[in-house]
């Protein structure tokens, strides 16, 4: 079906690169539509990567889309992935401490050499997937010794600290203390889960990362750094020291480089918030679809602190959210514009249903349009605002008796936000100068200072001042009167 719609769009099989690229997006366009969200694992990704951002004004389902849209295109049932991908996805939530325990209690609790502990599949899998290039037995005996039980004397550390799982042998050989498995329950439950292998009754696999960039957010954190060696409790070793640890973004892509019949994908909230130069660095020419790995215009670099040549996997898929409210598309750095496929959210008044206050209807539909046309019109579209506010988080429709916490607390701060507290500018957004003689209809109300309050004749003696009214939040009337008049554009 798949062919065949590909066949009426007037692509033809004589044409197999263009066939083919046209087939594989379909194909995981309705992967990523489906009931299930299953993608079956094929011989190699054909289709090339996607970079994208998802922007538009604050509240119109961003983040929403990614979690109910994007998520699922890159998450997989159990059944539906081979052992070694279930294996990684229940190491990739366990701490280095707790896959050596794994590692020890699958060898049958010892005694065996440390090195054994290394060169155990548990051990070697979370090395790969962290991309450690310079992981040793060291690593595991420095571990084993700082949680070996005090009462241990062949261990002459004194930097010793719970849990105390381990005991050395007088032959150098490593296997539990008495105090094993005290408080390592879900250890043992882990092994049982990695070696059963994929059920249906087992949680999704997920082949994505998700993090938020900031103005401090750095190229260490995103792809490689060295650091200060800590321990599983977060506090500096006594001795310390530091090792090379790859960011989110490298550890993303060697997933997706050793399974290469499934797409990965890392999403990036708020995009346009951190320095994009300064946190991709050399890889903002390596995320071009044309030269990932197994492109026709391959790149490679290396990288300044492992010296380790890199390229970005074709099935990683680069996903970025943006709010253009805190910065507009003209300031994103051309060199990020040319290399994304931007995708516009804008509001959706339609998606909202009328409410009642007090007995009398409230039309939020035409409410939100009125509100965004009057912002449009004295300031840009990039501020509106978006329906998410008068959502919950199911999706359905606020309550009208909703709508004064809603106004008092979001609306109206982010009206006073977007125009610099300019107040007459929130009153023509609120419709509030519209009803000069109606003071209760107004949420802001237009006032003089105090006669006696300051003389007459100062300098800097304002000649209006403006005052939320609480009453007109709960005066359904004040809702109406946004749009009372104006034609119905949604």
């Amino acid at each position: 079906k798949v062919r065949d719609a590909i066949r009426a769009r007037g692509v033809s099989d004589a044409d197999p690169a263009m066939f083919s690229k046209f087939f594989w997006r379909l194909y995981t366009y309705l992967q990523g539509h489906s009931d299930s969200g299953t993608e079956p694992t094929v011989s190699g990704i054909t289709s090339m990567a996607e970079n994208v951002i998802l922007y538009g004004p604050p509240g119109t389902g961003k983040t929403y889309e990614l979690k109910n849209q994007y998520f699922r295109r890159y998450t997989s049932i159990p059944e539906a992935v081979s052992p070694e991908e279930w294996q990684d996805a229940v190491l990739d939530e366990m701490q280095w401490l707790e896959v050596f325990a794994a590692a020890l209690h699958d060898l049958g609790g010892g005694p065996v050499k440390a090195r054994v502990i290394f060169e155990h599949p548990f051990v070697q899998a979370k090395g790969r997937l962290r991309g450690r290039q310079s992981f040793s037995p060291t690593v595991v005996w420095g571990y084993l010794q700082s949680h070996t039980s005090p009462e241990c004397e062949a261990v002459r550390t004194s930097d010793r600290r719970e849990p105390y799982w381990f005991w050395k042998t007088e032959q150098s050989e490593w296997q539990f203390s008495k105090d094993w498995p005290e408080g390592a329950d879900h250890i043992v439950e882990a092994v049982k889960t990695i070696k059963h292998g994929p059920t249906t009754s087992g949680s999704e696999v997920k082949r994505f990362e998700l993090v938020t960039f900031h103005q401090s957010y750095s190229y260490e954190e995103f792809v490689e750094g060295i650091r200060p060696v800590l321990s599983e409790d977060g506090e500096a070793q006594n001795k310390l020291s530091y090792e090379l640890v790859p960011g989110v973004f490298r550890r993303m892509c060697e997933r997706a480089r050793n399974d290469p019949g499934k797409r990965y994908a890392i999403f990036i909230d708020e995009i346009n918030r951190g320095n994009i130069s300064k946190i991709l660095g050399e890889l903002i020419t390596l995320i071009e679809p044309d030269k990932r790995q197994g492109e026709s215009n391959e790149l490679q670099v290396t990288l300044p602190y492992s010296k380790v040549l890199f390229s970005v996997p074709r099935n990683l898929d680069i996903i970025g959210t943006m709010n253009t409210a805190d910065r507009s598309l003209a300031h994103i750095d051309t060199a990020l514009r040319r290399r994304f496929r931007f995708v516009e959210l804008m509001p959706k008044p339609s998606l909202l249903k009328p409410v009642t206050m007090k007995g009398e209807e409230i039309d939020l539909r035409q409410m939100l349009d009125a509100l965004n046309r009057r912002i449009e019109a004295l300031f840009d579209r990039e501020h509106m605002i978006g329906h998410a506010y008068f959502l919950r988080n199911k999706g359905e429709t606020v309550s009208g008796g909703e709508l004064p916490e809603i106004f008092q607390h979001r609306i109206i701060p982010l009206l006073t936000e977007y125009f610099f507290e300019d107040w007459s500018k929130v009153r023509q957004v609120l419709a509030d100068d519209r009803v000069d003689d109606n003071p209760e209809m107004q949420f802001v109300r237009l006032m003089e200072p105090d006669e006696g309050l300051v003389a007459t004749g100062a300098i800097h003696r304002r000649k209006t001042i403006y005052r939320l009214n609480p009453g007109a939040l709960e005066n359904p009337q004040a809702y109406i009167k946004i749009y009372e008049g104006l034609g119905d554009e949604v």
